[in-house]
């Protein structure tokens, strides 16, 4: 199966992963995490072992930041995006294909992270400050389009193979990312490369792949060096302080620094329509920051909390509900309509939010605990306990896809992040839990467990309701 350009999603309970074989360590507090199995990761500082910070879901993989700075992930491990080597890994994988379904922490030599983002199939942290200032950026995984912040084949990069079996550069050690100098705020991972912003004046540099000038540049080479992005179209600009890159396309998207505004630069296109950066912009893609604009209106797209960008359209959680633009092919845009939106709308039934996360075709919002998703629904992604049929939902003569969004019935989360085509989601009590897809064991279970799966598209199995990751949060 080649690289679905456009997928993402993710939960019933799994009995306890037994002691004998797992590296359980850390109990203090009846938190746990797990080593990696084979004498690295694992162990408590300070009262914090196992205390969940964050969740963040990538392509075919997803990890948690501890509140000790310590990270945890699972799933995919074709490239090393897991933080260990892909041969030898696990049981319960599909046939030939690398990955690690039971939560393992990454080795990291006594680094401790303030914020992680995971990209398509590679992984990134935001280091605490060392001596003498500066925040270090850590990427691991594939590194085909120097994507983890160094030129491919230097700094100890071996050959994978993807998903797809195609050799590609990876490294599975975290690796420094050269040039990234100075304290860093936000950061953000994507299809082939990632952005992080500078605490003091929200200044944002990229590195990786430049298709589409998704780094916010002209330039054409893959970007060893963070180069900075462009500054945008409108004035007045003072930063980023949050940014957002999409999973399966090369667009990227920033919250503006004390004005709350939205820029959008990178693919502009999806589907052959224009309109993916939010105002009408004309051409095939755009390095200059793009302001976001009301579809009735035409004005500026205000009071902007978060935004995160899917496959052919964007959203963003404002102070009077959620924006949505782009391409409604999916119904990403989460309403029941055709057409395709060059402006920002808003989401029908929709209040301000507390979380907004997307990936690929669908998006999800917390709202008091509630959990509300909408968009393609093809792996059980939207958590409504139902499987839709990928091929009735690509045709425009019927869409059936979960277009207008819906609340996970009897299910609430703190935190939740998106995936190709799954999800996984931080509930009140430490818990981690995860529904749709559970390819390569990204939803926390073997590849090929039987309990309450469902079969979805391509006869991969999947979870169309939330289920509970054992190995990571409090003992069951």
């Amino acid at each position: 199966m080649k690289r679905a350009r456009g997928l993402l999603a993710v939960a019933a309970l799994l009995a306890p992963v037994a002691t004998a074989c797992n590296w359980l360590l850390g109990f203090e507090d009846d938190y746990r995490v797990l080593g990696d199995g084979e004498g690295n990761g694992g162990g408590c500082t300070e009262g914090s072992c196992g205390r969940i910070r964050h969740v963040s879901a990538g392509g075919s993989f997803a990890c948690v930041l501890l509140e000790d700075g310590t990270v945890t992930c699972w799933g995919g491990n074709e490239v090393g995006q897991l933080g260990v080597p892909p041969a030898g890994d696990a049981g319960g994988c599909p046939t030939g294909r690398p990955c690690r379904w039971q939560p393992r922490m990454i080795p990291m030599g006594g680094v401790k992270f303030t914020a992680i983002a995971t990209g398509y199939d590679f992984a990134c942290g935001l280091a605490e400050a060392r001596d003498g200032g500066g925040t270090p950026i850590y990427c691991w995984g594939s590194n085909q389009f120097a994507q983890l912040g160094h030129a491919k084949g230097e700094l100890g990069d071996r050959t994978c193979k993807d998903i797809d079996g195609d050799p590609v550069t990876c490294n599975w050690t975290p690796q420094e990312v050269l040039g990234a100098r100075g304290e860093y705020a936000a950061l953000a991972a994507g299809w082939e490369s990632a952005c992080a912003a500078l605490k003091s004046d929200g200044t944002t540099f990229c590195w990786g792949s430049n298709g589409k000038s998704v780094r916010g540049t002209s330039a054409t080479d893959a970007g060893v060096a963070p180069n900075r992005v462009n500054a945008p179209k409108d004035p007045p600009y003072s930063g980023y302080a949050g940014l957002a890159m999409s999973l399966g396309n090369a667009r990227a998207c920033g919250r503006v620094m004390g004005g709350s505004l939205t820029h959008c630069w990178g693919d502009n296109r999806c589907l052959e329509q224009r309109g993916s950066l939010g105002d009408d912009t004309d051409g095939d893609h755009s390095a200059t920051p793009i302001t976001v604009r009301k579809v009735e209106t035409k004005e500026v797209l205000a009071g902007v909390v978060e935004t995160i960008t899917l496959d052919g359209a964007s959203c963003a959680s404002a102070n009077d509900g959620v924006w949505c633009w782009g391409s409604n092919f999916y119904g990403g845009l989460g309403e029941d309509a055709l057409s395709d939106r060059v402006f920002a709308g808003r989401v029908p039934d929709i209040p301000p939010v507390d979380r907004l996360s997307g990936a690929y075709h669908h998006a999800c919002a917390i709202k008091d605990g509630a959990v509300t998703c909408w968009g393609l629904n093809g792996a059980g992604q939207l958590g409504r306990g139902t499987v839709d049929d990928d091929d009735a939902c690509l045709s425009r003569d019927k869409r059936k896809c979960g277009k207008t969004a819906a609340a996970i019935p009897n299910f609430e989360a703190v935190d939740i992040s998106s995936g190709a085509d799954f999800n996984v989601a931080l509930r009140a009590d430490g818990t981690v839990w995860a529904w749709g897809s559970n390819q390569s064991g990204k939803c926390g279970q073997p590849h090929d467990s039987d309990a309450g799966v469902a079969v979805c598209g391509g006869g991969e199995p999947c979870f169309p309701t939330p289920r509970r990751i054992a190995g990571v949060g409090p003992l069951e």
